[in-house]
């Protein structure tokens, strides 16, 4: 008995002695881990910041050559310090080449502007408000260009970089360039070695750029508290700082790994469930998913095709899907090609005949400013791509009204009221120049001038554009016969081969084939009064989409 006490003892101080030395082992092993990867973590943290400092050294090195290289030239010297507004506009051209030379290898600028000492500017790259431009030279205006700085607009964040316009050691103006704070992250991230480790940049000690979405616009010491391994570096001559740390409670999760072997058997036993419950996801609801999600997109103009999926007995309803939507794009742009032919032949030959009256006439101005207008309208007409912004369709619009303007002089009076914030979104090209084209000609013949307003508001999802004119208006009968025609055309209708306002025919069809039926015209009109055009487009974003 006491022999086997004693044994049972040994073998408990065995038993004892090998769980200690495991325990121990296991401790040596943590403590040995632990120490390499914290190590192995500072050293990553002292890397990446030395790397992020270089990377953006560069960037703004490379982005303060381009302002000075834009300020040098004399042709922009040229454009800013010209006064009169036509020549200002018409210089434009020439000084976007050198703009577009210069920023032509450089993929951070995000937009690029050229101001006058008086405040006016040109927006030559990136779809910038109005509100940030004027942000941005109140800005420079506090500082001695050359200089950096940071904006902001709305919940857009811009990094900048100015340089002085000099003209006879006199200062005329400003050449800026603008980085979007997300694409500098997008940049930094790039160079980010390990997940554990985080970066934000840095202005007036609060950040205007990280990798963690959650560090935006939090204070330095917000960012660093609770953390052991920060590494904190000034941007060269810049107001701006560099911040890279690593959570040292990330570091500890070493510890969980050492539960592991306990939970092996569990693991299993889930593992199997799992497997079930993964291949059913896989093959059955993450498929069904997937199509719905893109079918969605497909709508909403966000995607040309399905993409494949591996299963036999869902390849065939994606094929037959991207089969329909193809259709569907080919009859779009066939409606589009039939709208483009409304500036025909007979339209082309009235405006050069017009010029060549003006040019007998020695109205050379006249003639120059008409030739310009017909030639931005038929590259505009011609342009492959289906949506415009909206501030660019009503450039367009201007053109063409000048040029009308030019060959009816004293007929008619347009009044044009647009919502600023069009800029932020598009609308299918050539979707006004038609209902303004038969406004002005269908009111030729009155002794009295036509007055036509173009109003374009946004009521949220919607755009309302309205054309009212005090024309001759429409009858009844031939009110009703229009609106009859234009409420039966459905997106996926056939052309119905009747050209009587075949142009608000193709207008209605093609944005019910963009937006649904609930969208397009409605027309309202008075015999001898004039009529009211109203057409209804869903809001398109397009900076507000934040470049996803």
């Amino acid at each position: 008995m006491l022999k086997n006490s004693k044994l049972n003892i040994k073998l408990n101080i065995t038993l004892l002695a090998f769980l200690v030395a495991i325990v121990m082992l296991w401790a040596a092993f943590y403590l040995a881990a632990y120490s390499i990867i914290r190590s192995s973590t500072v050293k990553n943290v002292e890397q990446m910041a030395a790397q992020s400092i270089l990377l953006l050294e560069n960037a703004f090195l490379e982005i303060e050559h381009i302002t000075f290289s834009v300020s040098q030239k004399s042709q922009i010297k040229a454009f800013v310090s010209q006064t009169d507004i036509l020549d200002f506009y018409d210089m434009a051209d020439e000084a976007e080449a050198l703009i577009s030379a210069a920023t032509d290898q450089n993929d951070l600028v995000s937009g690029m502007l050229l101001y006058k000492s008086d405040g006016n500017y040109y927006r030559f790259i990136g779809m910038l408000s109005n509100a940030l431009c004027d942000k941005a030279y109140y800005v420079i205006n506090t500082k001695t260009p050359p200089c950096s700085f940071y904006i902001e607009s709305g919940n857009t964040g811009y990094i900048g970089y100015a340089s002085g316009i000099y003209k006879d050691d006199e200062l005329i103006g400003y050449a800026v360039a603008l980085i979007y704070e997300k694409s500098l992250a997008r940049l930094l991230s790039t160079y980010r070695i390990q997940e554990s480790i985080e970066f934000a940049l840095l202005t007036d000690g609060m950040a205007i750029a990280a990798g963690n979405a959650d560090f935006s616009g939090k204070a330095y010491d917000e960012i660093v508290s609770g953390v052991s391994i920060v590494k904190s570096v000034s941007v060269g001559m810049t107001p701006f700082q560099i911040v890279v740390i690593a959570n040292e409670e990330q570091l500890t999760a070493v510890t969980r790994y050492f539960g592991i072997s306990a939970a092996i058997t569990v693991i299993l036993i889930i593992l199997v469930i799992l497997t079930y419950s993964l291949f059913w996801r896989k093959h059955f609801l993450s498929p069904t998913l997937k199509i719905m999600q893109e079918v969605e997109e497909m709508g909403r103009g966000e995607r040309q095709k399905l993409s494949g999926i591996n299963e036999e007995a869902y390849q065939a309803l994606i094929d037959r899907i991207n089969l329909m939507h193809q259709r569907t794009e080919e009859y779009n742009k066939a409606m589009m090609s039939a709208l483009k032919k409304q500036i025909n032949a007979h339209f082309t030959i009235n405006a050069l005949n017009s010029i060549k009256r003006l040019a007998k006439s020695e109205q050379m101005q006249k003639a120059s400013n008409m030739c310009d207008g017909l030639s931005n309208l038929f590259r505009y007409a011609n342009n492959s791509d289906e949506f415009i912004n909206g501030f660019d369709e009503f450039s367009i619009i201007e053109d063409y009204i000048s040029i009308m303007t030019i060959r009816y002089p004293d007929k008619f009076r347009i009044e044009m009221e647009i919502d600023d914030r069009m800029i932020d979104y598009k609308i299918p090209r050539m979707c006004i120049q038609p209902i303004l084209e038969n406004a002005i000609t269908y009111a030729l013949g009155r002794n009295d001038i036509n007055v036509i307003s173009l109003s374009i508001r946004i009521a949220e999802p919607d755009i309302i554009i309205t054309v009212n004119d005090s024309g001759i208006g429409m009858k009844e009968e031939a009110l009703t016969k229009l609106n009859e025609r234009l409420n039966t055309i459905l997106s996926d209708t056939e052309f119905t081969g009747l050209t009587e306002h075949i142009a608000l025919q193709n207008i209605q069809r093609r944005v019910r084939a963009y937006f649904g039926n609930d969208y397009g015209l409605s027309v309202k009109s008075t015999e001898g009064k004039g009529t009211e055009v109203t057409l209804r487009l869903l809001c398109k974003e397009e900076i507000k989409l934040k470049y996803n």
